[in-house]
């Protein structure tokens, strides 16, 4: 009667379940990055979302859009979007400011 694995069962085992790691590990990470990426998307979607709804309610009146230049569009997020979000630093156009 055997009561115990050999060496070789266990080896073999082992072995078995490296592979399939090695199989299914890379396609789990990539999941899981996209699904990381999506959700701090997702955060910053909603921030700005409650920014122009706050905008909105402060001023009782519907928000006027910038000319779409960088100068109009940097004085419409300072004086409409930027009081309602916390902001660390504003980087403007410099080099490594992330």
């Amino acid at each position: 009667m055997k009561k115990a694995f050999t060496l070789a069962e266990t080896l073999i085992t082992l072995g078995i379940i490296g592979v399939v790691a090695t199989l299914t590990l890379p396609n789990l990470m990539a999941n899981y990055k996209n699904k990381v990426t999506v959700a701090k998307l997702q955060k910053v979607y909603n921030t700005l979302s409650n920014a122009v709804d706050y905008a909105r309610s402060d001023d009782d009146r519907e928000i006027r859009y910038s000319d779409g230049s960088n100068e109009g569009m940097l004085g419409w997020y300072d004086t409409v979007i930027r009081p309602h979000v916390k902001v660390t630093k504003t980087c403007v156009f410099e080099t490594g400011c992330w």
